[in-house]
């Protein structure tokens, strides 16, 4: 669990805020690839499917979580956090 949040967070540790954030993305993006392309040692199915399944499944939690932490207070008027 802590070898795959690496991904996202060493970025910020070393590189500057601007350019972290996309390195970020981008890495998080391989690594949940690379997790889908591993999957399929076990389940033996097509590594290229399989790795973008599990891509989009992350992008897709990562946009909901921005959603309702970001967008969705702020449409409902509730006060900002931090």
């Amino acid at each position: 669990f802590a070898l795959g949040a690496l991904a996202p967070v060493l970025p910020y540790v070393l590189l500057p805020l601007n350019v972290a954030i996309y390195v970020s993305v981008i890495a998080t993006g391989v690594v949940l690839f690379v997790i889908g392309v591993v999957k399929t040692r076990w389940t033996h199915g097509n590594p290229v499917a399989s790795g973008i399944e599990i891509l989009v499944i992350g992008a897709l939690a990562g946009i909901v979580g921005y959603f309702f932490g970001t967008v969705l207070p702020t449409l409902l008027g509730a006060p900002a956090v931090g």
